[in-house]
This record gives C-alpha cells, sequence and structure tokens, in this order.
C-alpha cells in the first residue's frame, strides 16, 4: 500500500473517530438544553459517594472449578485483545497484589522462583482458557503489576521521615507483617531513597503520555487493523495512542512530533509502506530504539520441520561483531529478544550459554 494510501486511510479513520465525537457531544448539549427549565425545581442535594475500593474479582476467584473456562484472544505478540481482555487482565492484577503468589518483600522479580511463577501460571490457567505460549506475557504483565502495586504501598503508607518503629502499625491490610517489616527496612536505606528519588527526577522529565486511557496498545492496534485492513505503522499507532479524542496533539511536544512525522512522511516515496525496524520513520524523528526493543516480529522456525513455528520475538541486533552467549553472531545470524514460545523443548540454531533448548 501507498504512503499516500495509508495516510488516506489514517486520515479516514480518524475522521470516523471525530464525527462520532462530535454526535456524542450534540447529543449531550441537546440533553442538557431540554433538561435546563427544570434544573431549579429537581436540583437535590449530592450525595457523597464512597469511594471506589480494590479490584478483587471474587466471583472469579470463588468460580467452581469444573466452570466453562473464560477464552482469551491474543494478537500476534501474544497480547491479550477481545471481549474478555478487560477482566482478564484485572485478574491477573488480583495474582500481583496477592502475597501469597507474589510477595512483596522479594525485591527483584529474577528472584521469584520458578515454581512461584508456575503456580501464578496455572491459577490463571483454571481460569481462563489462553492459547499456547502466552505464559511469557502473562509473567511480564503481574510483574510490572506486582511493581506498580508496591508503589502505591510505598506512597500511601510509607514516611521516609519516621523511624520504622513508629510505621509497624501502618501495615495494609494486603501485606503480611513479615513482608511489611522487610519492606520498611528496604525503603529507608539510603540507597534506595537515592534511586527513588532519582526516577521521581527522570518521571518529572516526562512530557508525552497515552490518551489511550486503560485500553491497550494492543487493542488500538486491533482496531486499526480491522477498519483499515493493515497493521498500522508506528507512526499510525502514535498517533491515535497520543493524540486526543479528536486526532489532534494535546500538547506543543506533541504537536511538533506529529510535525516532524509529516515532514520526513513528505520526502518518501510513494510506495513506502513504513515497516516496523530501525530505519522507519518513528526511529527518525525519536531516536533509535533501545536495546531490547529493536525490530519488528521475527517468527522463529523449527529445524526439523520449516513451517512449524516454534516462537516469536523481536529482532535485537543484527551486528556481525556483536556477541551472543559467548559467541560472536557473524553474518549469518542475529540477536532475537524471544517475547512467546509457541513449541516447548525445541532445539535451538546455536546454544545459548548452557542452554540448547527453546524453553521458558
Amino acid at each position: 500500500m501507498s504512503i499516500r494510501s495509508r495516510k488516506a486511510t489514517h486520515q479516514e479513520y480518524t475522521s470516523r473517530r471525530l464525527q462520532d465525537t462530535i454526535q456524542v457531544e450534540e447529543s449531550q448539549h441537546q440533553q442538557r438544553l431540554e433538561t435546563q427549565p427544570n434544573l431549579q425545581s429537581t436540583k437535590k442535594p449530592k450525595k457523597k459517594v464512597a469511594p471506589r475500593g480494590p479490584t478483587m474479582l471474587r466471583q472469579m476467584w470463588t468460580t467452581d472449578a469444573n466452570a466453562t473456562r473464560k477464552v482469551i484472544s491474543v494478537n500476534r505478540r501474544g497480547q491479550p485483545i477481545g471481549l474478555n481482555k478487560a477482566t482478564f487482565v484485572e485478574f491477573l492484577g488480583t495474582i500481583a497484589r496477592n502475597p501469597k503468589f507474589t510477595p512483596l518483600h522479594i525485591k527483584d522479580w529474577r528472584n521469584v522462583t520458578e515454581e512461584m511463577k508456575a503456580d501464578m501460571i496455572q491459577q490463571v490457567k483454571d481460569k481462563y482458557d489462553i492459547p499456547p505460549g502466552s505464559e511469557h506475557w502473562i509473567l511480564k504483565s503481574i510483574r510490572k503489576k506486582r511493581r506498580s502495586w508496591r508503589n502505591t504501598v510505598k506512597t500511601l503508607n510509607f514516611d521516609a521521615t519516621l523511624p520504622i518503629e513508629d510505621q509497624i502499625s501502618s501495615k495494609p491490610d494486603r501485606v503480611t507483617d513479615e513482608q511489611w517489616k522487610d519492606l520498611l527496612s528496604y525503603w529507608a536505606e539510603k540507597k534506595t531513597q537515592e534511586i527513588s528519588e532519582k526516577i521521581k527526577s527522570n518521571r518529572e522529565l516526562l512530557v508525552t503520555h497515552p490518551t489511550s486511557g486503560k485500553r491497550s496498545f494492543a487493542e488500538k492496534e486491533e482496531e486499526f487493523r480491522q477498519l483499515a485492513g493493515h497493521f498500522p505503522s508506528r507512526v499510525d499507532l502514535y498517533y491515535d495512542c497520543y493524540g486526543n479524542s479528536k486526532g489532534l496533539p494535546p500538547n506543543e511536544t506533541v504537536a511538533a512530533q506529529f510535525a516532524k512525522f509529516t515532514a520526513v512522511r513528505a520526502n518518501l516515496p510513494d510506495d513506502f509502506l513504513d515497516p516496523i525496524g530501525r530505519d522507519d520513520i518513528f526511529s527518525q524523528v525519536m531516536g533509535k530504539d533501545p536495546p531490547g526493543r529493536f525490530g519488528g516480529l521475527v517468527l522463529l522456525k523449527s529445524l526439523q520441520d520449516s513451517s512449524k513455528i516454534v516462537a516469536k520475538g523481536v529482532l535485537r541486533s543484527l551486528d556481525p561483531n556483536g556477541v551472543v552467549g559467548g559467541q560472536r553472531l557473524g553474518k549469518s545470524c542475529c540477536e532475537v529478544f524471544v517475547e512467546m514460545v509457541m513449541e516447548w523443548d525445541e532445539e535451538m540454531v546455536r546454544p545459548y550459554l548452557d542452554l540448547t533448548l527453546v524453553t521458558w
């Protein structure tokens, strides 16, 4: 598809969203006009609404073991999409906040044992019918939610200016006594506080934020694909996830980025499809990707059966002088970061350290 066709598709997509927004706003405005004369007579004092409590999903946890499991659909990267996506992601959040499955006092996720991770996966499989190879994404999501939950616990319950002894009684309900004491000791360390301040300073430098709300990038990508008939480029997705409801930039920084995208596109051939990679429009404007996030989707095939896909990942490096697993890549190999395993215990093209099979 030509670059002009892709522009037209994106404009049509944005136009439809804009029309829907205008219709909703006009409808709401009309409703306000119709009810305006009765506002004085019907106005009642506002009731205090209790704040929303934590998501517990008790119904999911108490579901009978023989009940039909909810089917989860995933995209090409193994990310959940579709009808059951919202409750599925919330269920992963309940696992991340459960001290039995993910103890908060374990400082580094890499120290979470394989047995604990397997238990988390089994809890998910008991409730949901997930596609093969989704385990990696599930654990990555739980890891991220666990980190977010620990930050929330710290923000609401820890005061760096007070002694640890004075904060023992402020333990949250969903944290065990032992874990809370370990957390307080860890947060009170000088090195931990220095790292925390550095993270806060870096966060304050961020001026661009997604505007898609609870809708994930995977959902926005699938929505674009269904409408346009092809997957979006990274620039298309950036427009959709960082623009406002009318497809316009929400601030000057994003506006400048949009303008740069347009300028680069204008100098490219009409038949340029902007595939994801180190030289796509997004990389030219936003800079090269950090290690582990470069490149498009890579399909790893079986050595015995070339028609069978054993794993999916993203391209990390094509540098022939790069070293992976103690060996130089050379001109015939590339470095791939595996994100989704489809077939277990398949032989690897080259061993990585002491690993010879594709596993997790």
